[in-house]
């Protein structure tokens, strides 16, 4: 039997394989952005953002059943991170809602600008070998102009 000491020292210092330290950091990476835009946002909205990220233009009840969640809370979720909340407060502004051409009756989903941006500022915290590629571009094609 673990002494109490001994569990305590085992918990508080677990050891981490590398890999697992780089996963936790590109996770911790990647939540951030929604972090500085929402602190205490619900990590259901943060899914429903990447579903909608993934593939636009679909109806809740597919993003629901991409997301194994059901109907009335995917759309919960999908209501607060567009413009207005469920409670008709400010929302997240990440997603938008239109109505679908070929079933007036269904409302697709797809990013708003805002969304994209946060779109690329994820991207761009789990890939610093890209963004430093795209600076390296960049600088290139500044030298370059006449």
């Amino acid at each position: 039997m673990l002494s109490s000491h001994t569990l305590r020292k085992t918990t508080d210092n677990p050891r981490r394989s590398e890999e697992q330290t780089a996963v936790i950091h590109s996770m911790l990476a990647g939540l951030d952005p929604f972090f500085r835009l929402r602190p205490t946002i619900p990590a259901r909205c943060v899914q429903a953002f990447f579903l909608v990220a993934e593939k636009e233009d679909m109806s809740i009840s597919e993003y629901a059943k991409r997301g194994g969640l059901s109907a009335t809370t995917m759309s919960r979720n999908l209501i607060d991170m567009g413009e207005r909340d469920r409670n008709h407060e400010e929302g997240a502004g990440l997603v938008e809602s239109h109505p679908n051409i070929m079933n007036r009756r269904e409302s697709l989903y797809r990013l708003t600008p805002k969304g994209r941006a946060l779109l690329a500022a994820i991207t761009r915290a789990l890939n610093p070998e890209r963004k430093t590629a795209e600076q390296r571009i960049n600088r290139i094609l500044q030298r370059s102009k006449p």
